[in-house]
């Protein structure tokens, strides 16, 4: 990703290029917008201008791209829109400039609303702009684990499975799936500290964290440097489903940062709601993700609250007794945090 610097040293996030999913460039100019798919001859799909009054205004349009690639070109077009840190919750469209096939596919979708408004809260829930391999969900199909009934789960993802620039902080946010003869040995290194020991609801985690099938253990990257390490799992099966009335595609959250340069509140307001963003993603059924604060984090238990989690209640954990917070599928996508 390419980002102009001030002589501040500060971001100017009205200037980028973004890297989604599919080979797809979107690069913002100030407010001149301009999408590619690659960076060959004939790769340009649209040009559009930012109007000062929120108004996404086309200028052209490859008349020759397919019907998916004209509404991918618009979901782009609109992600280097909401990408500039202006919190916009909407983008007017003049609906009759646009290909009519892009337009409806956003209307399937729940992306454009009457008035020709695209909502940002389903914009983002377009999954193909993020996920690298955007798959259908799991069939739901009933098993029981420790005597809980609960959906067969998906077998946990390899590679990489989610990629987000991230402008203000000129850098890319990747996911990929846990690799035992890559991360094992980082992994280990990273409990050697004192910090993340403490910091880790529960034992450190063994050379396999990956054979508990409700759990998918994840490697969060910046620029490619693996700095974090993730558990997604699944609430239903999970020891604190009675305490926690989950629905069956909820999802619980344990994090840790093992990579001390990347540490600090700007780096976790780049992360955190990425992960939560791709939680969401992954599963359309998944309604809520929820953490478990160990007792004394309030720095954690502050970090996710600016992030759409709300503080529902200790549990009842004789060791520790962890706050436990959640944001809903709702709450998180209305506030605005992708």
């Amino acid at each position: 990703m390419l980002a102009e610097v001030r002589p501040d040293g500060l971001t100017a996030i009205d200037t980028f290029r973004l890297a989604l999913a599919g080979d797809l460039f979107a690069t913002r100019d100030g407010a001149e917008i301009r999408v590619a798919h690659g960076d060959g001859i004939g790769a340009q799909l649209l040009r559009a201008q930012l109007t000062d009054d929120g108004a996404l205004r086309l200028v052209a349009y490859n008349h020759r791209a397919a019907p998916a690639d004209q509404r991918r070109a618009l979901l782009a077009a609109l992600a280097a829109a909401f990408a500039d840190g202006d919190g916009r919750a909407s983008v007017r469209l003049d609906t009759a400039a646009w290909p009519a096939a892009a337009l409806d596919a956003l209307r399937a979708s729940g992306v454009l609303a009457d008035g020709g408004l695209c909502l940002r809260d389903g914009w983002a829930q377009q999954a193909d702009l993020w996920l690298v391999d955007a798959r259908p969900p799991c069939a739901t199909l009933y098993t029981l684990t420790r005597g809980l009934r609960h959906p067969r789960r998906p077998p946990a993802p390899r590679g990489d499975i989610y990629a987000r620039d991230l402008p203000a902080l000129g850098v890319r946010f990747t996911l990929r799936g846990w690799q035992p003869t890559e991360d094992a040995a980082r992994l280990a290194r990273w409990f050697d500290e004192p910090r993340v020991r403490a910091g880790w609801p529960g034992a450190p985690v063994g050379a396999m964290p990956g054979t508990d099938p409700h759990v998918t253990p994840l490697i969060g990257c910046f620029d490619g440097e693996p700095f974090a390490y993730f558990e997604a799992y699944w609430l239903k099966e999970d020891a604190l489903s009675p305490h926690v009335a989950p629905r069956d595609h909820d999802r619980g959250l344990r994090m840790l940062v093992g990579a001390p340069r990347w540490r600090g509140p700007q780096r976790v307001a780049g992360w955190l709601p990425s992960v939560v963003h791709y939680l969401f993603l992954d599963d359309p059924r998944t309604e809520a993700v929820g953490c478990a604060v160990p007792a004394g984090h309030a720095r954690l238990a502050d970090h996710l609250a600016r992030h759409g989690f709300a503080r529902q209640r200790r549990l009842p954990q004789a060791d520790a007794q962890p706050l436990w917070m959640h944001t809903l599928r709702e709450a998180f996508f209305a506030g605005r945090h992708v």
